[in-house]
């Protein structure tokens, strides 16, 4: 149950730092040892996400 309800906190996290569904997948996965998404990283997962050829919705 832990690792679905920190899964859950850190899209609710990647959302409420208005990152879209892919970028939030990726920020889900890049950090996954955390319980949420550090706000200083929003710059850095965006830049990513823009180099990296992921399709956004």
């Amino acid at each position: 149950f832990h690792r679905y309800a920190n899964r859950s906190a850190r899209f609710i996290s990647a959302y409420d730092i208005r990152l879209s569904g892919a970028e939030a997948a990726w920020a889900n996965k890049r950090y996954h040892g955390h319980r949420t998404i550090p706000p200083p990283m929003l710059v850095h997962v965006q830049r990513e996400i823009a180099t990296s050829g992921i399709p956004l919705e």
